[in-house]
């Protein structure tokens, strides 16, 4: 890629004028109410791109989307655990896009899936319970009354900390304890270089073909 690209975390975006694209992963959710644990393979994440010709640089806003505990049901939405593999995975996509979209048109590349840790599940996905599903019900709303205003939607008492963190095969406990703020945010600044390192990789290769 000849362009400098960042990438930033948020909480909520405005997605008008920006290339969305949506991937879904894997993670483990650990509800802070209540000893209840759960695992998703519909962990929604969005990604919104947007890239600027002129100056040579691009831009990527990263949102994961949170889900609420189907056993005590408040309305808390929890984040996710994510392994690295599948963030790695998810980045991976993202790139892939990025390269179709503006750079080379004719690149292929597979859809790479989420590795799945552990085959325990609390049944089919649950929209009533999913932060993503329940944006798009209200956006839907507000579409169908053409109101200019958007309903409150339930948030965590604490900002957003998507949590990265690895996974065994074997887990089978059903108390799971997060962890501590500053390894969630040295994990989401590792996210962030591993986009960085990749984009460096993929623009020194193209840099080789050249020459």
């Amino acid at each position: 890629m000849p362009d400098l690209w960042t990438l930033t975390m948020e909480k909520s975006q405005e997605q008008q004028g920006w290339l969305i694209y949506k991937n879904n992963t894997y993670a483990r959710f650990s509800c802070s109410r209540c000893p209840h644990w759960w695992n998703s393979t519909q962990v929604h994440i969005t990604f919104l791109i947007k890239n600027n010709r002129f100056v040579r640089q691009g831009q990527v806003k990263m949102q994961i989307y949170r889900q609420g505990c189907r056993s005590c049901r408040t309305s808390l939405y929890e984040d996710p655990n994510i392994s690295d593999e599948n963030i790695q995975r998810a980045i991976t996509n993202l790139i892939n896009k990025i390269q179709r979209t503006f750079y080379v048109k004719n690149f292929r590349s597979e859809e790479l899936e989420p590795v799945i840790y552990d085959d325990h599940s609390d049944g089919p996905h649950d929209k009533e319970l999913c932060e993503e599903c329940n944006l798009k019900d209200i956006w839907l709303q507000n579409q169908t009354l053409n109101s200019p205003r958007t309903p409150g939607v339930p948030q965590r008492d604490t900002d957003f900390r998507p949590t990265v963190t690895s996974y065994s095969s074997g887990l089978q406990s059903h108390v799971y304890q997060q962890p501590p703020d500053e390894r969630i945010a040295g994990k989401v600044i590792a996210i962030i270089l591993l986009f960085l390192v990749v984009i460096l990789f993929l623009l020194f290769a193209g840099t080789l073909k050249r020459y």
